[in-house]
């Protein structure tokens, strides 16, 4: 059984979310809520968060500890709420996240940032952290490492949990000594050779696969059975992390007041905007469904370091565009291209409540208001949020308006839903609806059709 040498030992770990296996749908819905609340006294921001988790589907009946316990998971290690004195208020992440409901990005921001110690963790385990040199970004490491073994080897490389979990994770020369990545790969491939046992219950490996599978759901990585390779298609994506920007700086916090005093400034560094451009989701990437077998090698490190970021456009200016080549050719298949050069996007200086002025069969009006959602797995997410402007609109032009839900994903595409008159729906008891800012929607099956997008 594989053991790290004692001098070497130290086991880093995180706050686990009990949302795990759906994180994703937890993630968007709590940070549009967290939006909603805007700042407020710390105590009035509690209250109304605990109310907008316990809202969440399945959570009604579940104890005030664990809906507590969301709250801190949520705010301590995803950054989506900063503080100050007395006061909570989203971070910039919460409301990028909520306007744009762009969950790639927010992973790559995620694992971008994300080190060990951070401010997700207890105050005596960061004081713990900072005494043992703790100085660690997992992703740009394990980045890295496998696309240096790739360059050596000319092969696709792979990283299972367990071996990163012992060989990474849990090994100061790598965590505080910032061992070489080639080192550490010699290491696992020795284990591999000499068939080493490694210790792998879920207790023992947890830690280093929730970073693992975070990378997943960036799409910085690529899962196939039990091994994480680095993912070809999001090259500009991984240069950007492979020279990540300074730790954040805990030397001088070796007491548990120091901690909690750096606690606020931690949680801005975390959550600290970025431009548009920042990690852009590339929907090309994120859509390529090229197994990992048929994979060539990445690139040389260097290779990688200077590439260009793409820029690419924000998920709300991709399906509007993907919903306007729909439209028109909507109107072409059933012989009414004589309307087609009617469709068109709706400035946003015209505060119409909607994106896209169609149109149907027999030329009457449609108003569309496109909601984009880009992830990594095929979330369930069910919520949309209509703006004071957008309801409005939507009781104004009832039958003639429609939501389009559209949903990005690298398990199955891209998959239009469409609401026709939520006003009407919601008044049928088809489509739950809380007066926030606007219109918080929840909707089912019936509230809407699935349709084939004839766009891509």
């Amino acid at each position: 059984m594989y053991r790290v040498p004692d001098k070497y030992y130290f086991r880093l770990h995180h706050p686990r979310p009990r949302f795990k296996d759906q994180v994703e749908d937890v993630i968007v819905f709590v940070a549009s809520k967290i939006a909603m609340i805007g700042k407020q006294r710390a105590d009035v921001f509690d209250r109304q968060l605990f109310d907008a988790i316990r809202s969440f589907p399945g959570n009604s009946t579940k104890r005030g500890k664990t809906i507590r316990n969301w709250e801190t998971e949520i705010s301590a290690l995803f950054g989506l709420v900063l503080e100050s004195d007395d006061n909570r208020e989203p971070s910039p992440r919460a409301l990028e996240l909520a306007k744009d409901s762009d969950l790639v990005r927010f992973f790559k921001l995620f694992c971008y940032f994300f080190q060990y110690p951070g401010g997700f963790n207890k105050p005596e385990r960061t004081v713990e952290m900072v005494k043992e040199g703790i100085d660690f970004r997992p992703a740009s490491y394990v980045l890295n490492m496998l696309l240096l073994a790739e360059e050596k080897t000319r092969k696709r490389q792979g990283l299972r949990a367990e071996e990163a979990a012992h060989c990474i994770w849990n090994d100061k020369r790598v965590t505080c000594n910032n061992e070489e990545p080639e080192y550490c790969w010699a290491r696992i491939q020795d284990g591999r050779q000499k068939q080493v046992e490694y210790d792998c219950r879920g207790d023992v490996v947890r830690y280093a696969k929730d970073i693992l599978d975070y990378m997943v759901l960036a799409n910085l990585m690529k899962k196939h059975g039990p091994l994480y390779y680095a993912n070809r298609s999001e090259i500009a994506a991984i240069s950007r992390c492979l020279r990540p920007e300074g730790n954040f700086d805990y030397s001088g916090c070796v007491s548990i007041e120091l901690v909690k005093e750096a606690k606020p400034r931690w949680l801005r560094y975390f959550a600290q905007p970025k431009e548009p451009g920042f990690f852009a989701t590339d929907i090309g990437a994120l859509l390529d469904s090229t197994p990992v077998s048929e994979l060539k090698p990445l690139p040389s490190v260097l290779e990688l370091v200077a590439a260009r970021i793409r820029l690419a456009k924000p998920i709300g200016d991709y399906g509007e565009n993907l919903v306007l080549k729909h439209e028109v050719l909507r109107l072409k298949h059933a012989g009414r291209g004589d309307l087609a050069d009617q469709v068109k996007v709706m400035p946003n200086s015209t505060l119409v409540g909607y994106d896209i002025n169609s149109r149907e069969f027999d030329g009457n009006m449609r108003c569309i208001e496109v909601k984009t959602t880009a992830s990594a797995s095929a979330v369930s997410f069910r919520q949309f949020h209509l703006t004071a402007n957008e309801w409005n609109a939507a009781k104004t032009y009832r039958d003639a308006y429609h939501v389009y839900r559209l949903m990005v994903n690298t398990q199955v595409g891209i998959r239009l839903f469409i609401i026709r008159d939520p006003v009407g729906k919601y008044r049928q008891g088809m489509i739950e609806m809380t007066p926030v800012g606007g219109a918080d929607m929840s909707f089912r099956d019936d509230s809407g059709n699935y349709e084939r997008l004839l766009a891509d």
